[in-house]
């Protein structure tokens, strides 16, 4: 959530299928990692260049073990740190390209804020997004907030509605507790 606080109730979000920030991931490691070998090949290798043949070896590992081993529905695999080792490699000689850096840096970010866990707070001020950027909307901006077979709606005043599964099965007794906190705060913010 976009603060440090505590919310009645936080629903995670299902997260969507990330194969293609995974393929573009792995895409832009190999680039690195095959520019970095090539680069070391042609160029006079010195002592210091140790580092750059550890963070090449780190990126292969964390690619092979993060496919092979997390390559699963339940964890969602990230490719920030290799990324940023790839930032590294095209900072560092013999590459040294400062705007393919901060490019890598930059993806890095981005690619971690895409798979960070989508959530919704809500409590008795306010309803909270936690995604890029994170949104806070009041109770007297929403008509209408339901939970109901592990999805949830939230219909804005405005006419927008806003309509995603649940990443978890909800039991009924929660899902009822849920929508009777909101329909609580919603008669009372049309009161005031």
């Amino acid at each position: 959530m976009p603060r440090k606080k505590e919310y009645n109730f936080v629903v995670t979000l299902k997260h969507p299928p990330y194969r293609l920030y995974n393929a573009i991931g792995i895409l832009l490691c190999l680039m690195a990692t095959t520019a970095e070998v090539v680069g070391l090949l042609y160029s006079g290798f010195a002592t210091i260049m140790w580092i750059n043949v550890g963070l090449v070896a780190f990126i292969i590992i964390y690619m092979i073990v993060t496919l092979v081993f997390f390559n699963n529905k339940k964890y969602v695999a990230g490719f920030g740190w290799p990324l940023f080792a790839g930032a590294l490699l095209w900072f560092f000689a013999p590459l040294r390209n400062l705007v393919i850096s901060l490019s890598y840096v930059l993806a890095a970010f981005l690619e971690m804020q895409l798979k960070f866990p989508q959530e919704i707070g809500f409590d008795e001020e306010e309803v909270a997004f936690n995604h890029f950027p994170s949104k806070n909307y009041s109770w007297d901006e929403i008509q209408n907030v339901i939970l109901k077979d592990n999805i949830i709606t939230i219909d804005f005043k405005n006419n927008r509605i806003f309509q995603k599964e649940t990443e978890t099965e909800t039991k009924p007794e929660l899902e009822k507790e849920f929508n009777d906190f909101c329909r609580q705060q919603l008669s009372l913010s049309a009161v005031i």
